[in-house]
C-alpha cells in the first residue's frame, strides 16, 4: 500500500498492486481498516493518512526487495494505463490509439460515457501522481499514460494535470530515445499550452513535434503538427496563411481516410474563414464538419462546431439560427461532459440575447459561463466579465 502514490485507492487497484484477486485484496484491506491504519471512504475505495502512507513507504524501502517493489509498481502502472485507455476509448472514440506496454491483470469495462468520466474524476490525481514516479523503468508507461490522459484533459480542461503529465512524459520519451513518441507527446503538450494561453510556448512544441514526426516517417503526425500551427496563425491574425496549411492538411486526411480529422480540419477552416469575413464559406465548411461528427456520434466535436456556427450566424445577422445552434451546442456539451464547451456556448448565447435587447437573459447566460470558466481557471472568464461590465456601463456589447 505504501507504494501507491495517492491517498485514495480503489479495490481493483490494490488487487493489481498486490498481484491478487479483488476478493483477497478486500480481506487484506478489511484487516487494515479494523486496525485503524486505513479508512473506507466509500464502497471499495480506501483512504490512507499521509503520515501512515509516508511511514509505509519508508519502511518498505528498508525491508522490501527492490526487484519486487519495481514489479509491483509495473503492475500498478499497467492497471492504470490500460484502464485509462479503456475509459478514454469511451469518452473520445475515433482517436488514434498507440500500442500499450504491459498488460492489465483484469480488463476494465465501462457501461457508458458517464461511468468512464466518473472513473477519471475519481482517479485523475492518482494518474498524475503515477507520471511523477521516479523509476525510469516506468518511462514507456509514463508517456503512454499521459497520451491516454489527453482524452480526459481535453474534455475537462484540467490544465494543471495536463501540463504536468505531458511535461514529465516528454522527459520520459527523451530518455527512451523514442522520437515518434516524443513528437506525439509534444503535439499534445502544445495543445495544453495553447489552452493555457501560452501561444509562444505552444508554437515551439508544435514545431519540434513536426520535426520529430517527419523524421520518424509519421506523415499523419507531422500533418497534425501543421494543423496545430495553423491554429496559432489564425489566433495571431494570419488567417490566410492558416487556411493554406489547413487545406493541405484536409487533402491529406481525405486521402488517408481519417474522418474525424477531416471534420476537425473543416471546422478549423470555417474558423479561419469566419475571421476573414467569408461567412458563406465558413458556414458551409462548418455544416460539413457537423455532418461528419454527427455520423460518427462525436458529441463533443459536434458541440464545438455548433458553437462555431452560432458565431457565424450571429455575425451574419441570422439571430434565430444562431440561437438554435447555441442551444444545441450547450445541450450536446453537457451530454458530452464538457463544462468548458458549455461555457463557450453560453457565452455566444449571451451575445445573441444582448443583440436582441434581452438583457436579463444575456446576463443570466454570461453569469453561468463566467462561473464555469472561473472554476476551470480558463482565460475566457475575463472576456465574459468584460461583456458583463459593458452591460452595466451601457457601453456597446461584444463585437459580432
Amino acid at each position: 500500500m505504501g507504494l501507491h502514490p495517492g491517498g485514495s485507492v480503489a479495490l481493483d487497484t490494490v488487487a493489481a498492486l498486490l498481484d491478487t484477486t479483488p476478493a483477497r485484496a478486500r480481506v487484506t484491506l478489511r484487516r487494515l481498516v479494523t486496525a485503524h491504519l486505513i479508512t473506507e471512504a466509500a464502497a471499495d475505495r480506501f483512504q490512507t493518512h499521509d503520515l501512515i502512507r509516508a511511514y509505509a513507504r519508508e519502511l518498505g524501502g528498508h525491508v522490501d526487495d527492490p526487484a519486487a517493489r519495481l514489479d509491483a509498481l509495473l503492475r500498478l502502472a499497467d492497471h492504470y494505463l490500460h484502464t485509462a485507455d479503456r475509459a478514454g476509448r469511451v469518452i473520445m472514440p475515433h482517436r488514434y490509439r498507440v500500442p500499450l506496454a504491459g498488460r492489465a491483470a483484469t480488463e476494465a469495462h465501462f457501461a457508458d460515457r458517464a461511468s468512464a468520466l466518473r472513473w477519471f474524476d475519481e482517479e485523475r490525481h492518482n494518474l498524475v501522481e503515477m507520471c511523477r514516479l521516479e523509476p525510469t523503468a516506468l518511462d514507456s508507461r509514463r508517456w503512454q499514460l499521459a497520451y491516454v490522459l489527453r482524452d480526459y484533459f481535453y474534455l475537462t480542461k484540467y490544465l494543471d494535470g495536463w501540463l504536468e503529465s505531458h511535461t514529465l512524459a516528454v522527459a520520459a520519451c527523451v530518455r527512451l530515445g523514442d522520437r515518434r513518441a516524443e513528437g506525439m507527446t509534444r503535439n499534445n503538450l502544445g495543445r495544453a499550452l495553447l489552452e493555457a494561453g501560452r501561444a509562444d510556448a505552444a508554437e515551439q512544441e508544435y514545431r519540434r513535434a513536426g520535426e520529430l514526426l517527419a523524421g520518424a516517417g509519421d506523415e499523419q503526425g507531422a500533418t497534425d503538427s501543421r494543423v496545430n500551427l495553423a491554429s496559432i496563425l489564425r489566433r495571431r491574425g494570419d488567417s490566410a496563411e492558416a487556411l493554406r496549411h489547413q487545406h493541405a492538411a484536409l487533402a491529406f486526411y481525405r486521402g488517408a481516410g481519417v474522418p474525424r480529422k477531416v471534420g476537425i480540419t473543416l471546422r478549423s477552416i470555417a474558423r479561419a474563414e469566419f475571421a476573414l469575413g467569408r461567412l458563406g464559406d465558413a458556414a458551409g465548411h462548418a455544416r460539413e464538419a457537423l455532418d461528419r461528427f454527427t455520423e460518427l456520434g462525436l458529441e463533443l466535436d459536434a458541440s464545438q462546431t455548433l458553437t462555431t456556427l452560432a458565431q457565424i450566424y450571429r455575425r451574419d445577422g441570422r439571430a434565430a439560427e444562431a440561437e438554435e445552434c447555441g442551444l444545441r451546442a450547450a445541450d450536446l456539451s453537457a451530454r458530452a461532459g464538457s463544462d468548458h464547451e458549455r461555457g463557450r456556448a453560453l457565452h455566444v448565447l449571451g451575445a445573441v440575447a444582448a443583440d436582441a435587447g434581452r438583457t436579463a437573459l444575456a446576463r443570466q447566460r454570461w453569469t453561468e459561463a463566467e462561473a464555469i470558466f472561473r472554476r476551470l481557471g480558463a482565460d475566457q472568464a475575463a472576456a465574459v466579465q468584460a461583456d458583463l461590465r459593458s452591460q452595466d456601463d451601457g457601453t456597446p456589447g461584444p463585437p459580432r
